[in-house]
């Protein structure tokens, strides 16, 4: 069987400020998708402005970087609740998760099983 070939990691495309990091999605927010008879459809166009292609790429669930780095809250350029752009862009941070230390773990569960085994069976129990 074929291995398959590797491909070249693409780096975030900056776009006002900002990173872009999925270039699908950034191609499908500017030319649209392949629709009926491989024409395509929807997408903002090459002349928007860059609200707009902002707006669309996070409507489509694109993965935003600030400047430094920091991944964006999906939501920040296009309001899902009214189905439209933003008039005043917010961008937010997304909150890093909490990582579960091994000390807290182990504080939560003190006995070690909380649930019963059940039994093994053997080839005499099938009789």
């Amino acid at each position: 069987m074929a291995r398959p070939k590797k491909q070249p990691v693409k780096e975030p495309k900056e776009y006002g400020g900002y990173l872009l990091v999925n270039h699908d999605k950034l191609d499908r927010a500017i030319n649209g998708n392949i629709g009926r008879e491989g024409r395509l459809t929807g997408g903002v166009g090459k002349d928007a402005p860059l609200e707009a292609v902002l707006a669309e790429y996070d409507r489509l669930g694109g993965l935003i970087l600030d400047a430094d780095n920091n991944r964006l809250e999906t939501g920040s350029f296009y309001d899902f609740d009214k189905g439209a752009p933003r008039t005043q862009v917010k961008p937010e941070r997304k909150a890093k998760p909490e990582a579960l230390s091994r000390k807290r773990v182990s504080e939560d569960n003190t006995d070690g099983d909380d649930k019963p085994r059940r039994k093994k069976r053997s080839p005499a129990d099938d009789d």
